[in-house]
């Protein structure tokens, strides 16, 4: 993992967020006064740099799906969502804490390596599932496609954004419709809106929680029609305290629950255990994964006082050569 392109990545972001530290020290130390008209520009010119680094390390750290698929050669997991999940807050940029989409496909890439079809004009893929960014008008043959070779494909459904009709949620629409009735139930997996409180919620992605929260439980009913619509039997009233939806061989739903909130890898490793028990694939044991997080905020920490510290310094040697 901690090699080429990956290891850039998180040395560029450390370096950005270093130099962010450094400007706090630097005006702590100065009192954040500007004896000279130049003294000024030099945090400001470090706090562009902090920016440049950590979005040019963010697409660094982001894994686009060929590099993926070519390292591993299982079938794969096919994550499909409303593009707007992407910019709602649920999966975000890599920092100290997974976000909803890492925590999730650190269990799911016990199947296979997770693919996820990129949002048309990103420039920064969110940290999560590698992306593949398909082009040209032919997009649904394109997506089909990745549906019949995946060995689960599984579905967001809900958005943190207020619904509406836009080519956008038409698309996850037929995705939704081309995936009922058509693919093998024991392939299909739905994460529901409850499954977001497994992830502890960081204080940042606290305003507006319950507006997101709310649009989550309109677009969740608004999705949940468009299966039962094809389907025979009827799915359980008590889904909306589901975690997850799954389905035997014959169509009938089964529900996932579970109490373990803000748990993250640990309670999606708990709730999805019947679901990978169905597959005959063992779950993954969540000591190891945990335990590569934390070394993974080590190394991030230690790259951090470094470069702050050693940038805090020329910091403080261009103040006395300036006004000296």
């Amino acid at each position: 993992m901690w090699q080429g392109k990956y290891l850039r990545g998180v040395f560029f972001q450390c370096i950005g967020w270093g130099l962010w530290v450094a400007i706090a020290g630097f005006v702590i130390i100065t009192g954040g006064e500007a004896t000279n008209e130049l003294l000024p520009l030099v945090p400001l010119a470090c706090g562009f740099a902090g920016i440049f680094f950590v979005r040019y390390g963010k697409r660094l750290l982001a894994e686009d799906a060929s590099s993926a698929l070519a390292k591993d050669h299982r079938q794969p997991v096919l994550l499909l969502r409303p593009f707007t999940v992407d910019e709602g807050g649920i999966s975000g940029g890599a920092g100290f804490q997974l976000n909803f989409e890492q925590a999730l496909i650190s269990i799911l890439s016990a199947i296979g390596p997770v693919v996820a079809v990129g949002r048309p004009g990103e420039r920064l893929a969110p940290a999560g599932a590698a992306r593949l960014y398909i082009h040209g008008e032919d997009w649904q043959a394109q997506v089909r496609t990745l549906m019949d070779e995946a060995r689960v494909v599984v579905l967001v459904l809900f958005t943190p954004q207020a619904t509406e009709e836009t080519a956008e949620t038409q698309g996850f629409q037929w995705e939704i419709q081309q995936t009922i009735g058509q693919l093998d139930p024991k392939k299909l997996l739905f994460v529901l809106p409850e499954a977001t409180k497994i992830v502890r919620i960081p204080p940042s992605r606290w305003v507006g929680r319950k507006k997101k929260e709310l649009a989550m439980q309109r677009s969740f009913k608004a999705f949940l029609k468009e299966i039962q619509d094809f389907l025979s039997c009827p799915i359980p009233d008590d889904i909306v305290k589901a975690q997850f939806l799954y389905f035997d061989s014959e169509w009938q739903p089964k529900l996932l629950r579970t109490r373990r909130r803000g748990t993250g890898v640990a309670g999606f490793s708990h709730t999805l255990r019947p679901f990978f028990q169905a597959l005959e694939i063992s779950p993954p044991t969540t000591y190891a994964i945990r335990l590569q997080w934390r070394f993974n905020i080590f190394v991030r920490v230690f790259i951090i006082f470094f470069s702050s510290a050693l940038i805090l310094l020329i910091l403080m040697l261009a103040k006395e050569y300036i006004l000296g």
